[in-house]
């Protein structure tokens, strides 16, 4: 496994009385550590060691995931396989680990954190574990690196037992560093981990770890190992591991033993599928629910989409009922095949669309909305016209240009960013060339392309918005500030990742 990639950054000790330093993403800083003592000691350890292993979004997906409708999901908890789970019954064969899988858009990060919640609830006084992978987040959030920091997190933060050893290795970096940066590697947060584990008698631990596709592609079965050989740990006698993830069918993984919940096979899943449509669907008609659950095949991301679908066109016309079925009609089976149909709504807009989509793709740094408008409103001139737009226009807008595919989330505090409605969205733009016929001029390399057009709209706006013959004298306060924006549309926030990266200087650009 790498260490975080080059957008994050984790320092070590305190230096003197006048340095606040803390944890950053990008740009963006975590927790300040306090001012230091006598000696360049924290006054909090505690706080100054939890803050080595915290990020910025270490909850972020886990709070993203909205709450399933009302009297839906709770069909898990009377299944065999939870309940043998829960009980740890037949640990012969399943190891304690209970692997919920499903297509995409199946639901199945609904259903981990509706778990975990029912979980935090029947079970107080147990130790319970979350990880949520994102791919759609920032470096950590998708990476095994971030898994295990909020792993060891959560465990040294919640008992003292624990703590206590990871306080001697955090007081031997510091010593070590000797006042040079640094950040814990995934071989020590792996020792640690499996070490605690081991030794755990206390209570009953529950790890839950939500999203394992979404995890780099090339560490994914390294993750699987790791998590698997805490179940063999937990597996011996006086130890007391639940272990629950979630995953895609494919890619492959191997898991020697486990319970496996196949979410679009329950037929309950497809009942929820039933209140959903009830609960949302403009006008109630038994023969459309009928079809919708029909055509879902237990997809819960078609049912949302489709259900907004048939709603709009309920919204155009008088006649509700025959308007719904005759789009229904028209609309196929495969998740896919309906983004392909919202796309081909409104072409008149589809080269801020693509625009929009390229920014979402391919920026190295998640967006804010305010951002990603201006940057679509900029275009190749680079040149942002509206000088005064409110923040609900600003998200009426976003929403309009992406078809509904990308939202606002608000992955901490009052920071809000843009991301797709789903991951399976920039699977369906990645694939059998759903890019480029958006847009032909991309062929036949999408990604260079999208890569070479956004390196030229950051090049566009720094030469609007300077005299200079240089880009080595633009600073932050020559950038427009718009008064809609926290923050100027600068080289560094809005390159793109990979490719053309870099802003050469002068006459080079």
């Amino acid at each position: 496994m790498s260490p975080a990639g080059p957008d994050f950054q984790s320092h070590g000790p305190v230096q003197g009385n006048n340095v606040l330093q803390g944890l950053t993403t990008g740009d963006n800083t975590i927790i300040n550590f306090r001012e230091s003592g006598k000696g360049g000691t924290p006054q909090n350890e505690r706080e100054a060691c939890l803050r080595t292993l915290g990020f910025l979004e270490i909850n972020s997906r886990e709070q993203d995931i909205s709450a399933p409708v009302e009297q839906t999901c709770d069909w898990l908890f009377d299944t065999l396989e939870f309940k043998t789970w829960r009980n740890r019954t037949y640990l012969a064969s399943n190891n304690g680990v209970l692997c919920i899988k499903g297509k995409p858009g199946a639901g199945k990060s609904t259903l981990m954190k509706h778990m975990l919640e029912h979980c935090e609830n029947a079970f107080p006084d147990d130790m319970i574990i979350a990880y949520f992978f994102n791919a759609r987040g920032s470096t950590l959030e998708k990476s095994p690196l971030g898994m295990l920091r909020s792993i060891a997190f959560q465990l040294v933060k919640k008992d003292d037992t624990p703590f206590k050893q990871f306080l001697i290795k955090f007081q031997d970096k510091n010593i070590t560093s000797q006042g040079r940066e640094w950040e814990w590697q995934p071989r020590e947060l792996k020792a640690f981990i499996t070490s605690v584990i081991k030794r755990w008698k206390s209570k009953p631990l529950l790890l839950f770890v939500d999203a394992l596709d979404e995890c780099n592609e090339a560490e994914m079965q390294d993750v699987v190992d790791f998590l698997e050989s805490l179940s063999i740990d937990a597996s011996q006698p006086g130890t007391t591991l639940r272990l629950c993830l979630s995953r895609r069918h494919h890619p492959p993984l191997r898991i020697a033993k486990c319970l496996e919940l196949i979410v679009e096979d329950n037929e309950d899943h497809r009942k929820d599928i039933a209140t959903y449509v009830r609960a949302k669907l403009a006008k109630r008609d038994a023969k459309i629910e009928a079809e919708i659950q029909r055509k879902a095949q237990g997809i819960f991301m078609w049912v949302v989409l489709v259900v907004r679908l048939l709603n709009k066109a309920a919204f155009k016309v008088r006649g509700k009922k025959k308007a719904m079925q005759d789009a229904l009609e028209k609309i196929p089976g495969e998740l896919e095949e309906v983004f392909r149909i919202m796309f081909k709504e409104n072409d008149e807009d589809m080269p801020e669309t693509v625009l929009m989509l390229q920014w979402v793709l391919f920026a190295r740094q998640s967006l804010t909305p305010e951002k990603l408008y201006a940057a679509v409103e900029a275009g190749d001139t680079g040149l942002c016209q509206s000088s005064d737009i409110d923040c609900d226009s600003i998200q009426q807008s976003i929403e309009h240009i992406s078809k509904g595919l990308i939202e606002i989330r608000r992955p901490y505090g009052d920071i809000t960013t843009v991301q797709f409605i789903h991951l399976s969205v920039k699977d369906f733009l990645l694939r059998n060339k759903r890019l480029q016929t958006l847009d032909q001029t991309l062929e036949p390399d999408p990604v260079t392309a999208s890569h070479r057009r956004l390196w030229a709209c950051c090049w566009s706006h720094i030469r609007q918005v300077s005299s200079t013959s240089s880009t080595q004298h633009i600073t932050y306060s020559t950038m427009p500030k718009k008064p809609y924006m926290k923050e100027p549309l600068d080289k560094q926030t809005l390159k793109s990742k990979g490719g053309c990266e870099t802003v050469a200087a002068g006459s080079n650009g």
